[in-house]
């Protein structure tokens, strides 16, 4: 959580991803136009991070509280997949078109790696609601650690956007 830099867009989940040594340099961070609030980036565990805490707040299981930013601990969990498929609404991204029906999904975007480089499924115009991707087996424990506002139901269905900020939280449409 970025305590310092740009206004974030009031209709975004998520800040503009800026490449800053994952959080390490903040000077890279401000001066690229990062954005306060929540960062599409999540530091990846077992390594240790220089972050400086004036400028960014690092949220974990163990620092989240009770409903803090809209997280909790459970939030914050990696989740395995099943062998079944992940069905993946996203919170964020390009509305889908007023005239569209509910039931529309959005179209597949290349290069975000299953859902991994959230900067980069938005970038390229990744659509807000049910994505035609899905995630496959043995993705959805770094995907759900991602920080992505992803939301999905065990039957895919969609369960809306009550809670913005919602992380990837459970997976296993059946496949076929």
């Amino acid at each position: 959580m970025a305590k310092a830099g740009q206004p974030p867009p009031f209709d975004r989940a998520l800040s503009r991803y800026v490449d800053c040594d994952l959080f390490q340099d903040g000077r890279a961070f401000l001066l690229n136009g990062g954005q306060m609030g929540r960062q599409p980036e999540v530091l990846p565990g077992g390594a240790s991070y220089a972050i400086n805490t004036a400028l960014f707040e690092v949220i974990t299981v163990d620092t989240v509280g009770d409903g803090r930013y809209g997280l909790y601990a459970g939030d914050l969990r990696e989740v395995a997949i099943p062998p079944t498929t992940g069905v993946v609404i996203t919170l964020d991204g390009v509305p889908p078109d007023a005239d569209e029906p509910d039931w529309v999904v959005g179209p597949p975007i290349p290069g975000h790696l299953s859902f991994q480089r959230p900067w980069l499924f938005l970038a390229n115009g990744g659509q807000r609601g049910a994505q035609a991707e899905t995630l496959p087996r043995g993705v959805g424990d770094q995907t759900a650690r991602r920080g992505m506002g992803w939301d999905v139901d065990r039957r895919g269905r969609r369960r809306g956007a009550r809670r913005q900020y919602r992380q990837l939280r459970d997976v296993g449409a059946p496949a076929g």
